[in-house]
Parts: structure tokens; sequence; C-alpha cells
């Protein structure tokens, strides 16, 4: 929410025209971004995407992550993969089905993590995003939209991934 709250702030800053103090002004909006999301939580989520595959049984759903061990997560989608051991079963049977086609990874940043934009057939499907902790991957986010990719830096050579 604090995150939602500057940004609409940033973009509002040209209209801001100084007669109440900036305090207030945020105030209004965090208040307003408050009420929406409360609005917002009562209306009907979008189905989670599900794969053109059949990917095993995930080890958790929901949105709360204890970083416990390493982590492989889709947004939009609730289910996770936790452990290295549900982690590479699902990366296989993904893997499986794409079997012939060519996937691409174009290396970039994200929040200042590792990166990379994906295609699969030339088509934009997402963004994969690595969270480091230290010298190891400690997560994995997959997120499945193509448009992401338009918001990350163009000019990058893809890799070819077989």
């Amino acid at each position: 929410m604090l995150q939602e709250t500057l940004l609409a702030a940033w973009r509002g800053l040209d209209g801001f025209e100084g007669r109440a103090s900036s305090r207030t002004w945020l105030y209004r909006i965090a208040t307003n971004r408050c009420l929406n999301a409360l609005r917002d939580r009562g209306r009907r989520m979008p189905p989670a995407p599900s794969p053109p595959f059949q990917p095993p049984e995930p080890s958790r759903h929901g949105d709360v992550r204890w970083l416990q061990d390493a982590w492989l997560s889709m947004p939009p989608a609730p289910h996770e993969y936790h452990g290295v051991v549900a982690i590479a079963s699902f990366l296989r049977a993904s893997a499986e089905w794409r079997a012939g086609r060519r996937l691409e990874l174009g290396p970039t940043r994200a929040n200042g993590q590792p990166a990379f934009t994906c295609s699969l057939d030339g088509e934009p499907t997402g963004v994969i995003v690595l969270t480091l902790s230290g010298d190891r991957v400690r997560g994995i986010t997959r997120f499945l939209d193509g448009r992401l990719q338009e918001h990350f830096e163009a000019g990058r050579t893809p890799c070819r991934v077989d």
C-alpha cells in the first residue's frame, strides 16, 4: 500500500498546488488508496492461469511467503513450489511441455535483481525475476504476462534455451 501511495503521489506531483501541506496531501492520497483497496477486495479475482501441461501438485497455495527454502511463484497464480524437489519437478514438467518450441530469455534487471524477459516461439510470455540471498538464488518469480516486457530494457540480445 505504501508503494502505491508513493507512486500516486509521484504521478500527481504536478497537480499539487500547495494550498495544503504536503503531509495533508499525502494523507489524502493514502486514505484514497486504502479505501480503493478495501473496495477492490470485494471484487471477484480473475481465474488463476492454468498451464497447458499437467504440473505437479504445488507445495503450497496462497500469497504469504516464508523464506525458509527456495521457492517458485507465478503471479497471479496462487500456487507456489517450495523446496528444490518441488521446483525441479515443476520445471521438468514445463520443459517436457515446451519440447521443440524455442524459448528465448533476454537478460535484464527488475528492482535491482537479475531478471529475464521470456518469449516462446517469438511471442512474449512474461518475466522471470531471481531473488538472491548472498551468492545463492533464494527464489524465482515468474510473472505470466507478456505485456510486462515493454517495461524492461530493449536492445539486449536474447539467449536461446534448448
